[in-house]
């Protein structure tokens, strides 16, 4: 009797775990109330669509009529990250968390010109736990940058300023490797002006160029969205090139920086994947991936990649009366069903969200957005746990340096008293001076010494993680 009640009661628990539905959250470009943007939460069968935030003007702290464009969501120590490359304080993008359960979003970093602004893609979560990513403008060169923040404190750090010859204008995302470097592409650069493969080692600050985008049959304008899949290689998608200038899938072996390309896209089996479309690695051991065009109703495929024999499948052709035209990735949620957004058709034109489960190919319009309910998604999906997601909260921190410009000696002066510490750099991006601040201290002071005339940038981070930059003359 004991045994059979404890079988019965693992089949149940079984059953049980299969059957439960996956909450996401969302974003659009277009709200029910404001033109801004909206965040959403759904079940994974379509109901409980729920609003969870109304971007405006005033929360987005720039007062133009301007759209959050976002971009795909991860999450990082059960918080909810993005990054919008619009609005912010400082006009060039933020980072922002968001709270399922809440009715807001927390700025937790503005992005300037200094130290790289409009983030070119989302965050990756690196095999140390930081996130990584790029942006597309800014820096020393106003050809983008690489950067870390910490999702314990939400630590914004500076790593790189690309310099328009190694690479320039990064697309999509950078991700950490098995090898514990960073990978990513740009769009500018290199030896053929369009564009690198780079990696990037973290404990040098050094950038290696490792493949030259060419108008060749090798692909160029890649998305930007990288994967390492299972067998150790690096997969990525192109928008344009290949044997029918639709794009192309490649694969680089880290071990012999090798580029290979294992897919050519065509316009009947799906053509031009976009930035911010790359695949994803399932726990199947495929790769699956859309395309915003081609197939069969040149709405775009979804299809996928089988790594261990470069096999490629369309597997569901977009029809337009069901969603087309998708402009972001897939996930896979908990229930090992596929996900994601188109930006428009559906029943009312406007978008909808989808599932797709690869098992059977079924495809299922979840859900229609109209003006009720906001319109065009953008940036994918994200699976939340029903048992709540940490939030950080996020203060603001007023600096101010005098005189400026200085002689021998200058001030840094604060509120809140939780500054501590102060990093500058010069014009080149090399850290002359850390700053520590004094526990509860409002003010610390720069000395001139050895720092020849000319201008600097310094970077201001309290306990909390957040980051005030600026600039600052010696004379």
């Amino acid at each position: 009797m004991k045994k059979t009640t404890l079988i019965f009661f693992f089949l149940l628990a079984a059953k049980l775990s299969q059957s439960q539905v996956p909450k996401l959250m969302g974003i659009t470009e277009q709200g029910n109330i404001h033109p801004y943007g909206e965040l959403f939460t759904i079940n994974g069968d379509g109901t409980d669509f729920n609003i969870t935030c109304n971007f405006h003007a005033t929360n987005l702290l720039w007062g133009h009529n301007n759209s959050i464009t976002a971009s795909n969501f991860v999450k990082a120590n059960n918080v909810v990250y993005n990054t919008s490359s619009t609005s912010g304080e400082n006009e060039y993008g933020f980072i922002f968390t968001a709270n399922p359960f809440d009715t807001g979003y927390t700025d937790v970093f503005d992005f300037n010109f200094t130290y790289g602004g409009i983030p070119s893609g989302g965050l990756s979560v690196g095999n140390d736990g930081y996130l990584y990513g790029m942006t597309s403008n800014g820096g020393f060169y106003d050809t983008g940058t690489i950067y870390r923040l910490d999702p314990s404190d939400n630590y914004y750090t500076y790593m790189y300023s690309f310099n328009g010859t190694l690479g320039g204008s990064p697309l999509g995302n950078i991700i950490q490797a098995a090898n514990k470097k960073l990978y990513g592409v740009t769009s500018t650069g290199g030896v053929n002006g369009i564009g690198i493969l780079f990696s990037f080692d973290i404990s040098t600050l050094t950038l290696t160029d490792l493949y030259d985008f060419s108008y060749l049959s090798n692909g160029y304008t890649p998305d930007g969205i990288l994967v390492q899949a299972n067998n150790g290689l690096i997969y990525g998608t192109t928008e344009y090139g290949g044997t029918y200038n639709s794009g192309v899938i490649f694969s680089f072996d880290t071990s012999g920086n090798t580029y290979s390309v294992v897919h050519n896209f065509d316009r009947p089996s799906g053509s031009s994947p976009v930035n911010g479309q790359g695949l994803m690695a399932a726990t199947d051991g495929k790769l699956y991936g859309m395309t915003s065009s081609g197939g069969t109703n040149s709405g775009g495929v979804i299809y996928s990649l089988d790594p261990g024999n470069n096999n490629y499948h369309v597997l569901y052709s977009f029809t337009g009366a069901t969603g087309a035209y998708p402009t972001s990735n897939l996930i896979q949620a908990s229930d090992n069903v596929l996900y994601g957004v188109t930006s428009t058709d559906g029943k009312n034109g406007f978008g909808v969200v989808f599932s797709f489960n690869p098992s059977d190919s079924a495809y299922t319009d979840i859900f229609d957005f109209s003006h009720d309910t906001g319109r065009t998604p953008y940036g994918g999906l994200v699976e939340y746990s029903t048992t709540g997601i940490n939030t950080l909260t996020a203060e603001k921190l007023t600096i101010n340096f005098y005189p400026n410009p200085m002689d021998d000696a200058g001030t840094f002066s604060f509120k809140p008293n939780t500054v501590k510490e102060i990093k500058l750099f010069n014009i080149l991006g090399q850290q002359v001076r850390d700053l520590r601040a004094i526990s509860s201290s409002t003010s610390v002071q720069l000395q001139r010494g050895n720092l020849t005339a000319g201008i600097y940038f310094y970077s201001a981070t309290t306990t909390n993680g957040i980051i005030s930059n600026g600039k600052i003359v010696i004379q």
